[in-house]
């Protein structure tokens, strides 16, 4: 099963594949962000827009996806990418650009329905409270939110439950629909299962070039 990513991700486990830079994906309009391992749909709220424009590291012409959350103010941050009723969630890897570095703000939040999971400013909680983080293709560390920021740069965070979580996901938000972070979404992979050291540097390889990163 190849995805637009290209033939080198990995595919074992692989529940969830977003990729703004596909039409078959996100066409550059509406709040739909069509889900190219299967059939689900992720939905955009808040303010959030289309660009092939130049970014940092990444040249002009692969689509990404502007979600902006620019005040200072908690009740402001609310735009996020919500993934919908998902299920024994273990690992999820994105690529993003943090344009402001403003606090508190979320990463991952899973706390709508049946379990518990979130990753924020001060650190990790509940099913991934003692999971691990792989930064850039990089050694697995202990989470942490100092290892998952990256202002003003191209960054692929790839994050390990401590234990499967099942529920709907806000990408970038709290649940509650505030504290969201500032970036711009590249591409994103959710998986059913932990993936090793070795999977995680192969998605990396696989997707580098395209975010101008090394």
């Amino acid at each position: 099963m190849a995805t637009s990513g290209g033939p080198n991700i990995v595919t074992d486990g692989l529940v969830l594949t977003l990729d703004p830079a596909s039409l078959r994906s996100y066409v550059g309009t509406g709040t739909n962000v069509i889900n190219l391992t299967g059939t689900s749909t992720a939905t955009l709220e808040g303010t959030t827009s289309f660009s092939t424009s130049s970014l940092g590291t990444k040249s002009a012409g692969v689509g990404t996806i502007r979600i902006t959350n620019d005040t200072d103010t908690q009740s402001g941050n609310n735009s996020h990418l919500q993934i919908s009723s998902v299920s024994n969630i273990t690992t999820v890897s994105l690529w993003y650009y943090e344009h402001s570095n403003y606090t508190p703000r979320y990463l991952l939040d899973m706390r709508t329905g049946g379990s518990n999971g979130w990753i924020y400013s001060s650190g990790p909680g509940s099913d991934w409270s003692t999971g691990t983080l792989y930064k850039n293709g990089g050694s697995s560390l202990t989470v942490s939110w100092t290892n998952i920021q990256s202002f003003n740069n191209w960054v692929n965070t790839t994050v390990i439950a401590n234990s499967p979580a099942t529920d709907d996901i806000n990408l970038f938000s709290r649940h509650s629909d505030t504290e969201g972070m500032d970036v711009t979404f590249g591409y994103g992979l959710i998986y059913n299962r932990v993936i090793t050291e070795e999977e995680n540097t192969q998605n990396y390889n696989a997707l580098k070039s395209r975010f101008g990163l090394t």
